[in-house]
Parts: C-alpha cells; sequence; structure tokens
C-alpha cells in the first residue's frame, strides 16, 4: 500500500527552497507513495513544474483571501460579512503595526490567520512543512499526520524570529530538516533540547533538469564585442551582498571589458540601479530581474561569481556546478563545503581577492580550464538526497 504524504508551502515563486521543493518532486519514486501538496497562494513561477502525478489541493478561499494583502483581505471580508475573521483581521494588522514600528520586530500573527482554516479532512502518513515558520505552524495546526516534519532552509541565528513561538511548534515535529551543517549547528544553539531530531538533507538539485533548462533559446545575449560574460543569481537582499559587484567593476573597468548580468529581484533593486547608474557603470552590470530559467544566463556565461554573507545552503552554487561554469565564491562555510579552492572554483574573503580571482581566469586559461574539468568529474549528490529523503519518509518517530 503506497504512503500518503504531504508537503505544505507558501507559494512556488522563485526562491531556493521553492526550487529545492519542484525538484524534489520531480524525482519522487510514485509507485511507493501519494504525494499531495498544499499552498497557502497556489501562484509562482515554478508552478507549472510540479509533476502530473501531484495532487494540488485546493486553497479555501477564506484563507487565500485571508492571507492576501491587508487591504484586499478587509474588503473581502467585508463583502463576505464574516464578522469574526474582520475583527481578527482588524486585530492583526493593528499588532503587526504596533510590532513593526514600535518594537520593531518581525509579527507571523498566526494565532489569527489560523482562524481563517479548518484542519484539512485528509489523514496523512507524513506531513511535511517545507518552510521554516507558517509552513511548519500549519502542519502542526491543520493537518492530521502520523509523523510531522518540519524543514528549514535558512541559517536560524540570521533571521528575525519568535523564540517561544518557535519552540512550541518546533517541539511538535518527529523530525526537523536543515539543509546543511552549518544550518544545523546554527539551529541547535538555539534549541539545544531539539538536537536529536535534526539532520540534514542538502536542497535538492538535478544536473539532467538543469543541463536541459540551460540550452534552452530564452534570454540569448548578444553582445557586440568580445567582453567577459559574468553571471550572478540573486535575489536582490542584504544577505547576498550584491553591491561588492559594483566595487569589483569600479576596479575592473578600465582594465577589461565585462558585462555582469544579475539575475534576480528583490528589496534592493531600487537602490542597486541607484548606485550602479551613479558610477555609470549601466553598460557593464545588468539588472535582468528575476527568471523562472536563469541557467541560460549561468550556461552563457565566462565565469559565474556567487557574493553572499550568508545562506542557507547554496542553491544556486550547486547548480552552476552542475554546468561545469568556472566558479567563484564568498568565503562562507555553505560555499567551501561545495568549492575547493584553486580545485573546483575560486574562493574570496574581501574585494580586493574579488577581483583578483576574476583577473586570475581572465589571464589564466589553464586554470579555467581545469576548473571546469575538475567539476565534470564530480559525483553529484541527487542519488544520496533521495535515499536520505526516503529514509526520512518510512522512518517512525
Amino acid at each position: 500500500m503506497k504512503k500518503n504524504i504531504l508537503f505544505v508551502m507558501e507559494s512556488l515563486g522563485i526562491g531556493g527552497a521553492e526550487k529545492s521543493l519542484v525538484t524534489l518532486l520531480s524525482q519522487f519514486d510514485y509507485s511507493k507513495y501519494e504525494v499531495d501538496l498544499f499552498l497557502f497562494n497556489p501562484t509562482g513561477e515554478f508552478i507549472n513544474l510540479i509533476p502530473s502525478e501531484v495532487n494540488l489541493l485546493k486553497t479555501p478561499e477564506d484563507f487565500k483571501n485571508y492571507i492576501s494583502s491587508p487591504k484586499d483581505s478587509i474588503r473581502y471580508l467585508c463583502k463576505l460579512r464574516n464578522l469574526k475573521l474582520l475583527i481578527c483581521k482588524m486585530i492583526e494588522v493593528a499588532v503587526l503595526i504596533i510590532n513593526k514600528f514600535l518594537f520593531h520586530k518581525e509579527y507571523i500573527g498566526w494565532r489569527y490567520i489560523s482562524q481563517s482554516i479548518d484542519v484539512l479532512p485528509k489523514e496523512y502518513d507524513v506531513a511535511i512543512g517545507f518552510l521554516e515558520k507558517k509552513s511548519i505552524y500549519f502542519t502542526v495546526d491543520k493537518v492530521k499526520s502520523k509523523k510531522k516534519v518540519g524543514w528549514i532552509h535558512t541559517d536560524y541565528k540570521k533571521i528575525e524570529f519568535n523564540y517561544d513561538l518557535d519552540k512550541k511548534y518546533l517541539s511538535q515535529l518527529g523530525e526537523i530538516v536543515t539543509v546543511s551543517s552549518s544550518c544545523r549547528n546554527s539551529f541547535i544553539e538555539i534549541f539545544p533540547e531539539l538536537e536529536s531530531r535534526v539532520r540534514v538533507i542538502e536542497n535538492f538539485v538535478s544536473p539532467q533538469m538543469i543541463r536541459n533548462l540551460a540550452v534552452e533559446k530564452e534570454n540569448k545575449i548578444e553582445l557586440k564585442d568580445n567582453s567577459l560574460v559574468i553571471a550572478t543569481v540573486a535575489r536582490l537582499t542584504k544577505a547576498k551582498n550584491l553591491f561588492i559587484i559594483i566595487e569589483a567593476m569600479k576596479i575592473l573597468r578600465g582594465k577589461y571589458k565585462i558585462k555582469w548580468f544579475i539575475v534576480g529581484d528583490g528589496e534592493l533593486k531600487k537602490e542597486l540601479s541607484d548606485l550602479i547608474s551613479l558610477n555609470d557603470l549601466n553598460e557593464e552590470i545588468i539588472l535582468v530581474g528575476a527568471k523562472p530559467n536563469p541557467y541560460t544566463f549561468m550556461n552563457q556565461a565566462d565565469i559565474y561569481v556567487q557574493t553572499s554573507s550568508w545562506e542557507g545552503f547554496g542553491i544556486t552554487v550547486a547548480e552552476a556546478k552542475c554546468l561545469c561554469k568556472p566558479i567563484i565564491v564568498s568565503n562562507i562555510p555553505e560555499f567551501t563545503t561545495q568549492i575547493t579552492h584553486k580545485k573546483t572554483g575560486l574562493v574570496y574573503s574581501n574585494l580586493a581577492e574579488l577581483v583578483n580571482c576574476i583577473e586570475t581566469l581572465v589571464s589564466d586559461s589553464e586554470l579555467k580550464a581545469n576548473l571546469s574539468n575538475n567539476l565534470k568529474v564530480e559525483i553529484h549528490q541527487e542519488i544520496k538526497q533521495i535515499t536520505q529523503l526516503n529514509n526520512l519518509l518510512n522512518r517512525r518517530d
């Protein structure tokens, strides 16, 4: 008899966790498992990548509208004349504003959000909240399951969180998955009493899928000269440390012809764009926005660079490795466990070293070729991860 599995996720927009989930689902053995997927908001660039074998559960209208923007939610609840949820929403918004502007801390509002949906009717063998916070809260409160698992995709010490709330929900999980050893260590420092439940399964990456997508004809880079092409795929957030690219290009532009493509979107887009213009670098640094298929840019690049200050796992580096591109990464544990300096890529610790790494790859064609060749012989972790997942699904708490 097949086991019934449920995955819970907020949406399938562009992001590392979302990409990991659709990749995981593409590698599932559906002869052994019946798989349901519940999305808070069934939208996003990756929605079409859900395998046909997965049953996408219908999101109740009340819940979907309740978690929309405050303005849209209140309008919907007024039209519905649902006084209970309307009061919940207004209290939630008021408390959120107080926390944000008075106490300057994150507020999830789960106690109010949870009023907008009943417990799911089906019972599962394993239910997995595939992202920290609300996906896990939902799995604990709104799912009937013999075993419940929470997936942590970030370094808990680097994010805002409510200790009491998270401890309450995390303590009710049978197992907790983190995507790297450094994430596990960070998590255990905060919740030492949960150490025995925490294990590591790295983000799912499918080399074959990436290679297939990388050769699609979209996003063709047209060059009028023989410029060196560098690509970086990242959310435009503080953690990705993208401003160092501008500083590096200020040094490099007088020496080399470079086109540096940054693929992604985020809260710092305007600030980055303004600074690029201020330094007259619009021809050298191109913000192309978020793309469902960033691999075409990776594939056309001469060098791939990741500049993050911290990561949960660093899935884009794992993906760039699949394309065997010369890679330069910042010196953080999530990258140095994936890249060996001068063997499978180059590692830098500061601006001067980043510039030196780029100049080295420009001038040393033998090193550049060796890095790519070494990546070709490296064994990918896809089979290992699927084995770990199967063990997780079949292990009793």
